[in-house]
Parts: C-alpha cells; sequence; structure tokens
C-alpha cells in the first residue's frame, strides 16, 4: 500500500523530529509493552513470597484494592536497613509471574529491577518485573521500527512463513496497535507499532536504550519506503529523531520496502550513497526489497520462501551487525592493607558487602571483589604491599582493568605522622605504570586527624602531590572516624560528611575507556627491593638539593659582596664595574 500523508501532518511530525533531536535522551520516559495490568495476571504465585531484586534489596509482594504492591527491605542484611511499604509495581507484558517464583536468587536480580525517586534519593519509586529477553537471558534478539504501513508485519511474516502478525490494509489507524512478539528458530523477532506521534517516538527511543544497556545480542531493524524514488518524510524523521535520542553507540540495519523495478534500476545506476547523506547516522547494512503486487494492499499474506527478496532479507538479517551492551562504568579501588578501601565502598553502599576491619599480618581483602551498585560496577582490590601475596594481587589488579570498559581509578591512602608512607607511593607509580594509554586517577586521603587536616590546610596539598610522578586529577581527604576505626564491618553513616565527601569525588572523577590491549604486565618487584631502591633515590634527590642549596648560598653571598664594594667604593667618589 503506497503510503501518503498531509503536509499539514508531515509539518507535525518534522516539529517533533527537531525537537527531539535537541534531546539528549528520555531517561523518565516508561519501556514500550510495559505497563500495569493487574486484571489479566496471575498474581497469585507470587503473593506473599520474598525476591531479591536488582542490588540485593529483598521484595514482596502483595495485593491492595485489586493492585499489585510491593513491600520493599532496602539493606536487609544490615541493622541500618529501611522498609518500604506500598511501593508501585510495573509488570511488562507478557511476563509470567508464575515462572518469576521458579528462578534462583541471581535470575531474580536480573528480572526486578527497583526505581528510585530522584526527589527524594534512596527512596524506592516503583518495582519493575522485566521479561526475560529484556534482561538478556542469552536470546537473539531481532525488533523492527518503522511508520505505519512500511511492510514490517508483512516482513517478519515472510520469515516465518505463516500470518503469525496480522497485516494487510487498514483504514485510518494502525494495523499493528501493540507491540508482538514471536520466536523462530532460536531468535525472538519483535514487531513494533508505526511510529508516528512524539509519545511513541519516545517509547522507542527509551525501549531501544535499555535493551542496549541490557541484552548483548539486540538488532535494530528500521523499515522505510521509496515514494517515486525518494525517503519519505516520516521515514527520515522518525528513523534520525529515534537516533539522535539514544546516546548509546549502537549499529542498526535499514531496509528499503516495496520498491518498484524503476526505482531499483535507478538505484543500481546511481548507487544508495544519495539516501546514505540524509540520515544522521548510516545504517550498518541496507537491503532492498522488491515491491510484490501479488500480495500488496492483501491481508495476512507473505513473500513465498522461494522469493529472492525473501533470501535476501533473511541473509540480511544474519549478517547484521549485534549491538553489544553499554558497557558499564567500574570504579576500581587500588591501595595497600590496611588503608581503608573496603569501609570506602562499603560507606558507598550504605551496608556490609565486602569484609573490612582488623587482620593481622596481611590484608583483609585477599581476592578481588566486584559489587553491582546503582548501575556501577566497584571493584576492590588486595593490597600490593603484602610480601606474600604480592604476585598474586599483581595478576588481580590486571585483570580488573583488562575488563575492556569505562574505568574510574581510585588510589586510597594514609599518612604516617603527617608524611606519604613510600609503599603508598610505589603501589601508586606500580600500577599506573601498567597503564599504557593517557588516563586520569583520583586520590583519597583516608583517615586523617585533625591535626594533620589543618597541617595540611596551611600547607596545601602540592607538598604532597609532587611526590608522584603522576598527579591525580581529583584529591578527596576524608577524616578519622573514631567510632568505626578497627571495628570489623563498619562504614560511615548515610548522613555523614565522609560519606558525602566521597561520592562527590566519585561523581566528579574522570572515567577512562581502557581496554584490555592497554594493560601490560603489573610489575611486582618485591617491595623492599622497591623500597631500597626509593630510599636511595631519595637520598641522590636530598643530597642534590642540597648541592643546588648550598651553591645558591654562596652565589648570593658572592653578590652581596660585591654590591657591599660597590656602595663603599661610591662613599669614597669612585666607581667599580662589575
Amino acid at each position: 500500500m503506497k503510503h501518503t500523508c498531509s503536509l499539514q501532518f508531515i509539518a507535525c511530525i518534522l516539529i517533533v523530529g527537531l525537537f527531539l533531536q535537541s534531546c539528549s535522551g528520555f531517561a523518565n520516559t516508561p519501556l514500550n509493552g510495559i505497563e500495569e495490568h493487574y486484571k489479566q495476571l496471575d498474581i497469585q504465585p507470587i503473593l506473599d513470597k520474598e525476591f531479591i531484586a536488582e542490588g540485593g534489596h529483598l521484595v514482596s509482594f502483595y495485593q491492595e484494592q485489586e493492585k499489585l504492591k510491593a513491600t520493599v527491605h532496602l539493606n536487609y542484611l544490615d541493622e541500618k536497613d529501611k522498609i518500604y511499604d506500598e511501593v508501585n509495581v510495573v509488570v511488562e507484558k507478557g511476563v509470567e509471574l508464575s515462572s518469576l517464583a521458579k528462578l534462583d536468587r541471581k535470575m531474580q536480580q536480573k528480572r526486578i529491577q527497583i526505581r528510585f525517586a530522584e526527589e527524594q534519593k534512596g527512596k524506592p519509586k516503583s518495582v519493575v518485573v522485566h521479561k526475560p529477553w529484556l534482561v538478556g537471558g542469552g536470546k537473539e534478539v531481532i525488533a523492527f521500527y518503522g511508520t505505519p504501513g512500511v511492510g514490517k508485519s508483512t516482513l517478519c511474516n515472510s520469515i516465518f512463513q505463516k500470518a503469525v502478525f496480522k497485516s494487510g490494509v487498514s483504514v485510518r489507524t494502525r494495523m499493528t496497535t501493540e507491540k508482538q512478539e514471536y520466536q523462530h528458530e532460536g531468535k525472538l523477532y519483535i514487531d513494533t507499532p508505526g511510529l508516528q506521534d512524539m509519545q511513541m517516538l519516545q517509547q522507542a527511543a527509551a525501549e531501544i536504550k535499555e535493551a542496549l544497556k541490557r541484552n548483548k545480542n539486540y538488532r535494530v531493524v528500521f523499515v522505510a519506503t521509496l515514494g517515486s524514488g525518494r525517503i519519505q518524510y516520516t521515514d527520515l524523521v522518525t528513523i534520525n529523531t529515534i537516533r539522535s535520542a539514544i546516546s548509546t553507540p549502537f549499529e542498526y540495519g535499514l531496509v528499503f520496502n516495496k520498491v518498484t523495478k524503476g526505482v531499483r534500476k535507478n538505484i543500481k545506476q546511481t548507487g544508495l550513497n544519495n539516501y546514505m547523506i540524509l540520515f544522521n547516522k548510516r545504517p550498518c547494512a541496507t537491503v532492498i526489497i522488491n515491491k510484490d503486487n501479488e500480495i500488496e494492499d492483501e491481508g495476512n499474506v507473505y513473500l513465498e520462501s522461494s522469493n529472492k527478496s525473501r533470501k535476501r532479507l533473511i541473509q540480511f538479517l544474519e549478517n547484521l551487525n549485534i549491538n553489544e551492551p553499554e558497557p558499564k562504568d567500574s570504579i576500581i579501588f587500588c591501595g595497600n592493607p590496611g588503608v581503608g578501601k573496603s569501609t570506602l565502598c562499603n560507606s558507598i553502599f550504605g551496608r556490609k558487602i565486602f569484609e573490612s576491619g582488623v587482620s593481622i599480618r596481611t590484608g583483609m581483602t585477599t581476592k578481588k571483589q566486584e559489587y553491582l551498585y546503582e548501575g556501577k560496577i566497584y571493584i576492590d582490590t588486595p593490597g600490593l604491599a603484602d610480601s606474600n601475596t604480592r604476585t598474586e594481587t599483581g595478576k588481580q589488579i590486571e585483570e580488573a582493568l583488562k575488563k575492556n570498559g569505562n574505568y574510574k581509578i581510585v588510589f586510597v591512602i594514609t599518612l604516617k605522622a603527617g608524611r606519604l608512607r613510600p609503599e603508598d607511593i610505589d603501589t601508586i607509580h606500580t600500577v599506573c605504570e601498567t597503564i599504557k594509554i593517557p588516563f586520569e586517577y583520583g586520590l583519597v586521603i583516608n583517615k586523617i586527624s585533625e591535626g594533620v587536616r589543618n597541617q595540611i590546610s596551611q600547607k596545601g596539598l602540592s607538598s604532597y602531590l609532587e611526590s608522584f610522578k603522576k598527579i591525580p586529577y581529583a584529591t578527596v581527604i576524608l577524616s578519622m572516624d573514631e567510632e568505626i576505626e578497627d571495628e570489623d564491618n563498619r562504614y560511615f553513616e548515610m548522613n555523614s560528611q565522609n560519606r558525602q565527601s566521597l561520592i562527590n569525588f566519585l561523581d566528579q572523577l574522570r572515567s577512562n575507556q581502557i581496554r584490555s590491549s592497554d594493560i601490560e604486565r603489573l610489575e611486582t618487584v618485591d617491595y623492599k627491593i622497591r623500597a631500597f631502591q626509593m630510599e636511595q633515590e631519595r637520598r641522590r634527590i636530598q643530597e642534590e638539593n642540597r648541592r643546588i642549596e648550598e651553591e645558591h648560598r654562596r652565589r648570593v653571598a658572592e653578590l652581596n659582596a660585591r654590591i657591599s664594594r660597590l656602595r663603599a667604593e661610591q662613599d669614597d667618589g669612585g666607581c667599580t664595574l662589575f
């Protein structure tokens, strides 16, 4: 069916497109296909049962006035936990709640997500229950997007070789009014409603963005038509608007559907470049599907299995790039035993995740630990200064930096009698040496007494920072908290100044994109040898400084003597030149 629209409608779409392209994203837009629809759900299997949501929070569901509600138990393993009742529940269409009760706790965390209110930090806004495909259960997903009438449903049915999705002519409305899904040969195909207004464009952008974060096998296909050999304005605006609204880098494929012989002949002569330059980002692959007059304007028909266009479509989908999930930011804490890395991490989480406290002769953290919190992976690494575990620790830090992602690198140190400790300087230098690309890191000076803090305030930080070969991008000073010092599994209070300073510091710290190829083997020379070498270097620098100071004093004394002689001769009426 040839798709036409009035000039007024085109103008509206263009205005919407310009508006949306000026936006950076739609973080507050609900996902398409997710809604509250409790009357159609069998909620009995999950009532009065406990589940684990993303972040390790406890959730239990109950029914109130024919609505599904939740009680959210934040930080339930900790005595500082908080319980919130009457939290709204959002369930994606098609979720089988009976299967949720059969999942282990690890899978429950992938399916159940807590959204927090922006205006009241830490308070749950809603509990969202996702379908397995959205959270990336390993299933390959192929999602079709486009304006009404471009033939998305017919293309899908052509792949299935049966009329799974309703297709054909629809007057004044879309044939597909809600998202449809079907599994075929191990893949999940999604047919979406025609995108024809701002709300639907927002929902599509939000859905793709969320899917890219959670599913490593997600393929995006836009379908467009060429009326009179030209790209339809509505198709162009739809693709550019959605593509611009998603900040996450992703690839997409483009299907030019219902192309006549004349237009196809013209494309062969002139090429596709004249069309491609109209897109903000060019598709990674394009396929042309011929117009089939036998099925045009017919209901629930599709291309036959032997049709050349169908074969091209299947080959196009097989060669279409899979979008890797958006890499999560990793915040890696490095430092020596006893500086408080685990305690700082637990302070951020507001609960005990990593073991912390006093450990005799060795560090409390003996192996790399990771925890996902509010969309970021926090990595707590063992201390390098422990000679018994230094080699293994080096391997674990090296491994932590080889995740091919975005890193915020944090070194934690303490001061001894107001002075930097050589082992801390050595650890920072050693780890920095293994990263072979330009990067930034942050420095936490932890457990600082009031007297030392006053000393730093008077002298400034420069006298400390100049000891490092690479100066930190940002530095934060955290005061000694006597109530948690030398106590097991204690951490800063949620409303403490130390915790707030730490969080602000991490927010401002620059992120580094590091690939495994950017990391070299971490040198784990025994600390005593490094300490001896550093002491020798320190003495050499001190001797050099002493020599420079003596030379400076000698030159000053010589100049003063010349000035004195000059003044004496002037008083005698003479004149002597230097």
